[in-house]
């Protein structure tokens, strides 16, 4: 292969390890900290190369579902990374930047989910389960965008910004998570001789188990900030 498809596939090895371990660290870490803050950036930063590594190999070695995780994976970064600027701000700070890429990676979801139903419809389910995950993905990201364009053009609640970035940001782990399993773990269990019919449940498990920690973990945090704000300030006697 071409010395930049080589570059660029191990930059995405190295990149994709570095946002692996980096998002649990930002996860347990404390909030606004340190180390949170720059867990988080190697995090955003690794997310960034694994997008443009996926797309440098994708123009060598066509990659549907490569591109689909990738852009999933990185615009959930990316949009949870800009929501941090709407701390000051009751209304979301969209620039042509932020409205650029929510366009792009509607079109990209479109394309996507395109692609699956046109393989489902041409029989290709016989080979696995990609168009299926094709479908999802490109769901999934449609659906991100959709809502970024709701928040581009609404005032937010007090604390908005704080459920975005989670949602996002663990989201975008989601699918990181997801193209681990797909791209290295699934060949393994085949070697080990699980049957195929079973390895999508290896892909779509942290869709299933990650979508309802997310929902009760942002709901959880949505408890304590609400009794934080609920609790009646005690001024002083002098």
């Amino acid at each position: 292969m071409p010395l930049l498809f080589e570059i660029a596939k191990w930059s995405h090895v190295i990149a994709g390890v570095a946002s692996l371990l980096a998002a649990p660290v930002a996860m347990i870490a404390h909030k606004g900290g340190r180390t949170h803050r720059v867990a988080g950036q190697v995090y955003f930063w690794g997310m960034a190369v694994i997008f443009v590594t996926a797309l440098v190999m994708s123009f060598y070695r066509p990659n549907i579902f490569l591109i689909a995780v990738s852009v999933l994976s990185f615009y959930g970064a990316f949009s949870g990374r800009r929501a941090l600027l709407h701390k000051r701000t009751d209304r979301v700070p969209a620039g042509r930047l932020d409205w650029f890429a929510a366009i792009a990676a509607g079109i990209m979801g479109v394309a996507v989910g395109a692609w699956g139903a046109w393989q489902i419809a041409a029989g290709a389910l016989a080979e696995g389960p990609f168009p299926i995950l094709g479908i999802v993905f490109g769901a999934l990201i449609v659906s991100g965008s959709l809502s970024d364009f709701r928040r581009f053009r609404q005032l937010a609640a007090k604390n908005e910004w704080w459920f975005i970035h989670m949602n996002q940001m663990l989201g975008s782990y989601i699918g990181l998570l997801t193209a681990f399993l797909v791209q290295t773990v699934a060949p393994r269990l085949l070697e080990a001789g699980m049957p195929f019919d079973w390895i999508w449940i290896v892909w779509i498990a942290p869709t299933i188990i990650g979508t309802p920690a997310i929902a009760y973990w942002i709901g959880v945090w949505r408890r304590r900030l609400g009794k934080v704000r609920a609790q009646p300030v005690v001024q002083s006697a002098t």
